[in-house]
C-alpha cells in the first residue's frame, strides 16, 4: 500500500471538478482489497475522519476531506469478471466509466447508465447514484447495481446482493454484527433524485448504500447489470423557433416514448426515445463558436436518440420527422446520426457546452453556480419560466441545459465580483425553493456532498436530517467515514 503525507503529493487530491479545497494530513492509496480494508481499520483505531476519492470529477466537494485521511481508489481498477450469459459484469471502485463502456462495446454490449463524465470512476457513480440523458429510458446507476461487497469503517465486510431473499431491513456483517435500520419519517419526492440516504418501506438494503456519497461504507467489488447493444441507433438535434412549440413537442414524444420505456429491447416501430435533452439559446451561443451551423433564429435545441432494428428505420424516420413538422418552423435544419461517426459528433456537441463554460470562468475569473434540479412532468414549463425570470433577475450571465426528459435543469449563472455572488446566491436559493414547493428535488444527479448540506434540511427538515444522522451512526458511530458529506453530526 502507497502512503503518503507530503502536502506536494497530496495537493492534486484535495478538490473536485467543483473546485472545493481541502486539506487531508494523509493520503492512502491501497492496490487491493485487503489494503483497502486496512486502510480503514488502520483509521478506525486512530479515529481519524476518512474520506474516500475516485475520479475527482464530483460537483459536491463530497469525495474532500476538510480534514483527517484520504483513501483513492485509483489503484482498485480493474475489471475482474465478464459474465455474458448473464448479463453481468464484476469490477473494482475504481474502473472508470469510459473503459467499462469500452470493454462491453467490444462484444456487443452495453451499460445503459450514461453519466456525463467518462472519467468518473465507477465508485463514484454508485457513491450518487450518477445518471445522464439515458436516465430518461433506462433509469439511474441503481437499477444496474446487482451485488455490492463492502467494508465497514472497522474493517467488517458486508455482501449484499440484489437477488436475496430478506424479510425486513436487517444487515447482517461477515463477523456476524446485525444492524436493523432504524424507523424514518422522510418521504423521497417520485421525480429523478439523488439528495439523502435511499428509504423506502420494504427495500432491498442494498439500496440504502446506492448514493450513500461515502458515509456509510467503502466500496470493495461492485457487480452490475448490461443488456444487449441495440441494433441501429437514430440522433436528432431539432432546432425550434418558438418555445411554447418546443414544449409541446417534448410532452408529445415523452409521453409516447413512456408507452415503451420498460423494454429492454427495441422492437419498436413507433416514436421511442431513450433520451430526451434540452439546450437554451445561451448555450447556443456558447457553441455556435465551434459549430457555425446552428441556426440563428433558433430559439433553442432538443436532442433525441432513439434504438431500434434495421426493418423499422424507414418508419421510425417518418414519424420523427412528421412530428418534428407538426412543432417548429425550422426542420430543414434538423441535424441527424445515424452511424457512430455522427454519434460521436453529437456527443462531442454536449461535452463542448460545459468546456465552453469552464473557458468562460477561467478566462474571466468567475464562478459559476449551477442548478441540479428536478421536478414533476407536470411542472416542466412552469418551473423553466420561474428559472427564467430568476435568471433575468440575477442580470448575470448564464446557459441553461439539461435533462428535459425528466425535467431536470441545469441552469448556470456566472459570477465575477462580490455583487454578482450576492446575486448568483439569491438565484441558486430561489430556484431550489421553487422545486421543494413543487415536490422535487434539490439534486437529480450530482448528489449533495459538502456544498448542498443546507439544502438538503431544507427539502427534508430538522427531523428528516435526524432520521439519516441515525442511519449514519448506525454504521459509524464515531462519524469517521464521509465526515461533512449531506449532514453535519
Amino acid at each position: 500500500m502507497i502512503v503518503k503525507n507530503e502536502i506536494e503529493f497530496i495537493e492534486k487530491y484535495q478538490k473536485d471538478a467543483s473546485n472545493y479545497k481541502g486539506n487531508a494530513e494523509i493520503l492512502y492509496i491501497p492496490e487491493n482489497s485487503n489494503e483497502l480494508k486496512d486502510s480503514l481499520r488502520e483509521c478506525f483505531d486512530k479515529k481519524m475522519p476518512v474520506t474516500i476519492y475516485g475520479g475527482g470529477t464530483g460537483l459536491g466537494g463530497g469525495a474532500v476531506a476538510d480534514y483527517g485521511a484520504l483513501i483513492s481508489t485509483e489503484k482498485l481498477n480493474k475489471i475482474l469478471k465478464i459474465d455474458q450469459e448473464n448479463y453481468k459484469v464484476t469490477v473494482e471502485p475504481g474502473v472508470l466509466l469510459k473503459n467499462l463502456q469500452e470493454e462491453l462495446e467490444q462484444i456487443n454490449f452495453f451499460y445503459p447508465p450514461n453519466p456525463t463524465e467518462n472519467n468518473s470512476f465507477i465508485g463514484g457513480n454508485i457513491a450518487t447514484n450518477a445518471s445522464g440523458s439515458r436516465t430518461f429510458k433506462y433509469g439511474a446507476t441503481r437499477n444496474y447495481v446487482d451485488n455490492l461487497k463492502l467494508y465497514l469503517i472497522d474493517g467488517d465486510l458486508i455482501n449484499l446482493s440484489r437477488n436475496s431473499n430478506f424479510s425486513d431491513t436487517k444487515i447482517v456483517t461477515e463477523n456476524g454484527k446485525i444492524f436493523k435500520l432504524p424507523d424514518v419519517s422522510y418521504q423521497m419526492p417520485e421525480v429523478k433524485h439523488s439528495a439523502g440516504y435511499y428509504y423506502k418501506n420494504g427495500m432491498n438494503p442494498i439500496d440504502l448504500f446506492i448514493g450513500s456519497e461515502g458515509t456509510l461504507a467503502a466500496f470493495s467489488e461492485i457487480t452490475l447489470k448490461f443488456i444487449k447493444k441495440p441494433e441501429k441507433e437514430l440522433g436528432l438535434i431539432i432546432f425550434f423557433d418558438d418555445e411554447i412549440q418546443l414544449f409541446k413537442f417534448v410532452e408529445i414524444i415523452r409521453n409516447e416514448s413512456k408507452k415503451y420505456n420498460k423494454l429492454e429491447y427495441f422492437e419498436v416501430s413507433d416514436i421511442s426515445a431513450r433520451l430526451i435533452e434540452f439546450y437554451d439559446r445561451q448555450s447556443l451561443n456558447l457553441l455556435s463558436q465551434k459549430y457555425s451551423q446552428i441556426p440563428q433564429n433558433a430559439i433553442a435545441a432538443i436532442w433525441v436518440e432513439q434504438e431500434y432494428t434495421e426493418k423499422y428505420e424507414d418508419i421510425i424516420i417518418e414519424k420523427w420527422f412528421d412530428t418534428i413538422n407538426k412543432y417548429t418552423n425550422l426542420p430543414e435544419d434538423t441535424w441527424t446520426a445515424m452511424n457512430e461517426k455522427e454519434h460521436k459528433n453529437f456527443r462531442d456537441f454536449r461535452h463542448s457546452l460545459p468546456l465552453a463554460v469552464n473557458e468562460i470562468l477561467s478566462t474571466n475569473n468567475m464562478r459559476k453556480f449551477g442548478s441540479d434540479v428536478a421536478v414533476l412532468p407536470q411542472y416542466t414549463y412552469q418551473f423553466y419560466n420561474y428559472i427564467k425570470d430568476q435568471i433575468k433577475i440575477s442580470g448575470l450571465q448564464n446557459a441553461s441545459w439539461g435533462h428535459i426528459g425528466n425535467s431536470h435543469f441545469h441552469s448556470n449563472v456566472m459570477a465575477k465580483n462580490g455583487d454578482d455572488l450576492t446575486k448568483a446566491h439569491n438565484f441558486f436559493d430561489n430556484v431550489i425553493t421553487k422545486a421543494i414547493s413543487l415536490n422535487g428535488t434539490i439534486s437529480g444527479e450530482h448528489g449533495i456532498g459538502k456544498l448542498k448540506r443546507k439544502y438538503l434540511l431544507q427539502m427534508y427538515g430538522e427531523r428528516g436530517i435526524e432520521d439519516m444522522r441515525k442511519i449514519k451512526l448506525c454504521f459509524d458511530k464515531y462519524n469517521l467515514l464521509g465526515r461533512g458529506n449531506m449532514f453535519e453530526i
